[in-house]
């Protein structure tokens, strides 16, 4: 009757860890984690070209800390422009700007991903503990990732009076009033 246990108890321990990411999911997950920390070294280092120390605070500000903000604007322009495809005459530079603007779209998403898996990161280190508590844990991470962009928004965007305590959760309705205008040729 032991030997089962055990080899539960086996089984049960190897789930986590370095196996977690192993198949197509995880390949995918470590994939775009990496195409975001490449765009964001990147876009860092043409940064610091053009305006020094200035421009990565900036960068920083605008890009990584308050990815909401930049999902809202982006929504809105798609929305206003009625598509995400705009037709400049040339094919190449219309198809460019299309490119540009999912390139975009999926940076603010991917920093919003990274935001809350390092603040469940926490969550699970500090506050809850326990892993059974799956609710609890993505309860407390969702509302510590918006008290945190909306103070962050109301620091470096200042933001203030309702408008701006309501930026977050905007920009998650206006993303996805936008997601019908994110296909081309709809």
């Amino acid at each position: 009757m032991a030997v089962p246990i055990v080899a539960a108890k086996v089984v049960k321990s190897a789930r986590g860890g370095a196996l977690k990411y192993t198949g197509a999911v995880g390949f995918i997950k470590i994939l775009l984690i990496v195409i975001w920390l490449a765009s964001t070294l990147f876009t860092l280092s043409s940064a610091y070209k053009n305006d020094g120390m200035i421009g990565i605070g900036n960068y920083l500000s605008d890009e990584v800390l308050i990815p909401t903000f930049n999902l809202q604007e982006l929504s809105l322009d798609i929305i206003e422009r009625d598509g995400i495809y705009v037709s400049e005459g040339n094919v190449f530079k219309s198809f460019w700007n299309l490119l540009k603007d999912y390139g975009k779209i999926i940076y603010s998403l991917l920093s919003v991903y990274i935001w809350i898996k390092f603040l469940k990161f926490f969550v699970l280190l500090g506050l809850i503990g326990d892993t059974s508590r799956i609710v609890a844990i993505w309860s407390t991470t969702v509302v510590m990732f918006f008290m945190i962009q909306l103070i962050l928004i109301g620091f470096f965007q200042q933001q203030t009076g309702l408008a701006g305590l309501l930026i977050p959760f905007v920009a998650v309705w206006d993303f996805l009033r936008s997601i019908p205008f994110l296909f081309p040729f709809r």
